[in-house]
């Protein structure tokens, strides 16, 4: 956090999404289906751009589906 904090002194993208982690605890809808649609517009061999990316990738939730069927093994 204090990383994107700083990157976002600089960087209003960046700024925006710290303060939505910071608000809500996590980024929004629209910030994970903007970066799944524009994502082949980010230079990944600049590290904020492979930090956003990490973050994005970490996020994701597992399927309900997923969840159900892990639930499930253990059950077992």
């Amino acid at each position: 956090m204090d990383y994107l904090k700083e990157v976002g002194k600089e960087d209003s993208y960046f700024e925006a999404l710290q303060k939505n982690f910071t608000t809500i605890g996590s980024f929004s809808l629209d910030d994970f289906v903007w970066f799944f649609k524009n994502h082949s517009t980010f230079n990944f061999t600049i590290p904020k751009n492979r930090l956003w990316a990490v973050i994005y990738i970490l996020r994701m939730e597992e399927t309900m589906d997923k969840k159900l069927e892990r639930y499930l093994n253990i059950k077992n």
